[in-house]
């Protein structure tokens, strides 16, 4: 249900699709049949006409490093977000200079999805925020296991208001991942949103052919969007687009044009779109969205993502840290700190607080009686969970560099 996207030894772009896995769980198949039920009714019911304005996603960037000073390594520079954001709202809003000429048979099939993004101006707790936050997560790379474990689920924003974008360079069994999407209502809350290879984030400071042009957040935020590929896995033939022509397998490299004409699935004289971000290909032949896929995308953003329509991320504002409750009434401040925090609380006195590091082991722990409590973890590093206690118990991520 998580549709991962990895590059192997030949830098060739590979995804497997765990989509046939709710087949083996009837209730959340049962879920995503009603989902998609609404979804091919707001269709149906808007089509592709433009029926809003265009709508802007807040964005937040979880740069994931292991201590390199800014724009080295891992820990890439500003610069790179700001370029992978501007490629972002090019592909949405088809003003990529790569697009088809309109004489290609596909050409005007391209369409403006009239989705753009933003770097997020306030996060989830109303505070001023630059959109993007630089954590240390102790290590020098990372499983997919290990960042739905514990990283994501330690520095999510509220996924209903923001999308979630980390970058991060993989390593062990996942040492070969360019990204991966999680599509609506297929995982939890704690890890919907998008994970982009450090080096295939923008397409400046360190990017790495032939990912180089930030293609691949397209093609997740897609998944997030609800898109699947344009051959759903594998000979499926179909990705519920009628406007893709239909692909029996996984397309890569840069393929000639016409692609796979008149395969067995349907495809016409004209082919595979091979071209298309929802296929496999290397970036620099990735150029387009159709307008059934636009549709889709509005769908989504229509139904079950709709609170992103409403969604404060993109206002800029002058609360201070210091001035707003957060959720829970619980301020930590600051966060990210150096090891000295405090923790406030406007509703209750906390009566202890346990620290665990993002395996699950505790590493601090202390007993209070009182509203404002201090906690002193000098010489710690990463990201941390912060559990405060009293007749209940409230979870909390921080980032000690």
């Amino acid at each position: 249900l998580l549709t991962l996207c990895f590059m192997n030894a030949f830098a060739q772009r590979s995804c497997g699709s765990l989509e046939p896995l709710k087949k083996n769980d009837p209730v959340l198949s049962e879920k995503l049949e009603a989902q998609e039920a609404e979804i091919q009714n707001w269709i149906l019911s808007h089509g592709n006409e433009k029926t809003r304005s265009i709508i802007t996603i807040p964005v937040v960037v979880h740069v994931v490093h292991n201590g390199e000073p800014v724009g080295t390594g891992t820990n890439i520079g500003d610069p790179q977000i700001y370029s992978q954001l501007a490629i972002m709202n090019e592909m949405f809003r088809l003003k990529n200079t790569d697009t088809l000429p309109g004489t290609h048979p596909f050409g005007p099939l391209q369409a403006d999805c009239q989705i753009e993004f933003c770097l997020a101006q306030q996060d989830e707790f109303g505070n001023p925020t630059t959109g993007i936050e630089r954590i240390n997560g102790g290590q020098s790379d990372w499983t997919r296991a290990q960042l739905e474990a514990t990283l994501q689920p330690a520095t999510i924003w509220n996924r209903d208001l923001y999308l979630n974008l980390w970058t991060a360079k993989f390593g062990g069994s996942n040492s070969g991942l360019t990204g991966y999407g999680q599509m609506p209502s297929a995982g939890p809350a704690t890890t919907d949103g998008v994970v982009i290879s450090y080096s295939g984030f923008g397409n400046v400071g360190n990017v790495l052919p032939p990912f180089q042009y930030g293609k691949s957040c397209a093609h997740d935020i897609g998944h997030w969007l609800g898109l699947h590929h344009i051959s759903f896995g594998t000979m499926y033939c179909e990705d519920l687009v009628a406007d893709t022509p239909p692909a029996m397998y996984q397309n890569y490299g840069c393929p000639a044009f016409p692609h796979n004409p008149n395969n067995s699935c349907g495809a016409g004289a004209n082919g595979e779109m091979f071209m298309n971000y929802m296929d496999y290909v290397d970036d620099a032949c990735m150029v387009m969205f159709t307008h059934g896929q636009a549709a889709r995308m509005n769908a989504v953003l229509g139904t079950v993502r709709s609170s992103l329509l409403t969604s404060p991320g993109c206002s800029a504002t002058t609360t201070s840290v210091n001035d707003h409750a957060g959720s829970g009434g619980i301020v930590i401040y600051p966060n990210p700190s150096s090891g000295e925090f405090q923790v406030q609380s406007s509703k209750f006195k906390v009566s202890s607080l346990d620290i665990y590091d993002v395996y699950g082991k505790l590493v601090y722990e202390k007993t209070a009686n009182s509203n404002q409590v201090r906690v002193n973890l000098a010489g710690a590093k990463g990201v941390y969970l912060l559990r405060i206690n009293n007749n209940t118990s409230i979870t909390k991520p921080i980032v000690i560099q």
